[in-house]
Formats: C-alpha cells, structure tokens, sequence
C-alpha cells in the first residue's frame, strides 16, 4: 500500500504527467503545475494552448482528451520543427527561382529592347470634350535570329527620380521578325480624379523612366523563355 501512495505522489509531483483540460476556462488549474516548468516548457506550452485555442475559437481542433503537459510541449516542438523545415525549405526555393529568373532576364535583355517613342492624351469619342485616354507609341527591337511571335509583361513609367507613376499589363502577339524594329500603338483610360493618371499624362517624355519588363517571349517555331514564379509570388 505505501509503494502505491509513493507511486502515487510521484506522478502527481511531475507536473509533465499533468491533463490538460478540454475546456479552455478550466486551463487557470493548470497553473499550479506549469509553475513547475522550466522556461522553456513554459514558452512551448504557452504557444501550443494558445494555437489550439484559437483553433478550436475558429472552429478548428481542440485538445484531444487526455493529453497531458508532456504531450502538449513535444507536439509544439515537433510543430515548430517541422514550421521551421517548410519555411527553410520556402526560403530555399524562392532563392533558386531568383538566381534562375536573373539568369532569364539577362536573356531576355539581350532579346528584345523596348523604348516609348511618344505620349499623349486624347478624348475617346468625337463629341465628349476632354480626355479619356492616355495614348502611346512603343518600339520593340528584336536582336536574336529568330522570329518573336508575341511577349507579355509588365511597362513601368517612373519619374525622373525613379518613383514609380503606373504599372501597366502589355500583351503583344503580332510578333517581331528577327534582326528588326516593330512599333506598338496602345492606351490606356484616363482617370482625372486619379493621381497616377494626371501624373503620367502631365509628365514630359523626356522626364519620364520608361521599362518593359517582360515575363515571357515566344518565338515562332514554337520555343520560348519564360519566368517562373514560386508559391509565394
């Protein structure tokens, strides 16, 4: 009887051994034997009731019954463990991706050139007095000795300080022939309660930083080089 009443006393001074309580508000009788933690444990725990408390909050999984401290503080090891490996592993893609994508973009720079070669606003119907739209005329020079059958990608004006005035979409497929220039006539609507819009009409030519930035060029026989994009992107 007396081994049994030592066992006894044993267990319960290991505050490890301790259940945690499905019931979020019963989670204050824990404080006796989280006292009894070391630092450590105590920052494991803490995390682990407050990820499944807000699980369970937002209609996730509570806390299985019967799990004790010990259990809790080695499933939140294990659940930063494993948080750590899929963000070192995120981390290490996304630096490949970017080493490959520079890689592309060199190629592509040495593809195809593009440069704005005018800027204007202009009303869109006849009998509307005032601008609707922004026009623009684009070169794109193709250097290879292939044929491009069309490209997409992102045209960025910036002022003469480098700040940023609009990004626009471009896709383009009425194609390139190698060795040669071909010219783009495109627009976009003119918005005179939005700032980007005035800035961009009222903004000189010769003031404005102009890029193409492509993500993609196909040619006519069928290849293409191509950005890739991670999860994260």
């Amino acid at each position: 009887m007396a081994g049994v009443i030592s066992l006894f006393l044993v267990g319960c001074s290991n505050p490890k051994s301790a259940q945690i309580p499905t019931d979020p508000e019963k989670w204050e009788e824990l404080k006796p034997q989280i006292e009894k933690l070391n630092e450590e444990d105590k920052k494991l725990l803490t995390q682990f009731l407050m990820r499944k408390g807000m699980g369970a909050a937002f209609g996730g999984d509570g806390i299985e019954p019967g799990t004790t401290v010990g259990d809790a503080i080695k499933e939140q090891q294990k659940w930063l463990e494993d948080k750590d490996a899929k963000e070192k592993a995120q981390a290490e893609l996304k630096a490949k991706i970017e080493a490959e994508n520079a890689a592309v973009k060199k190629q592509m720079d040495g593809i195809l050139t593009a440069a704005i070669v005018s800027k204007s606003g202009h009303a869109r119907y006849e009998y509307i007095d005032k601008i609707t739209d922004i026009e623009f005329q684009l070169a794109f020079e193709n250097h290879s000795d292939k044929d491009i059958a069309g490209f997409k990608g992102i045209i960025s004006f910036k002022d003469m300080f480098g700040d940023p005035i609009k990004n626009l979409t471009l896709s383009y497929d009425d194609g390139v022939k190698a060795k040669s220039i071909a010219k783009y006539e495109g627009s976009t609507d003119y918005n005179e309660f939005m700032a980007e819009d005035t800035k961009l009409l009222n903004t000189d030519l010769d003031k404005i930083k102009f890029e193409f930035k492509p993500s993609v060029i196909m040619f006519t026989d069928g290849t293409k080089i191509e950005l890739k994009h991670s999860e994260q992107d």
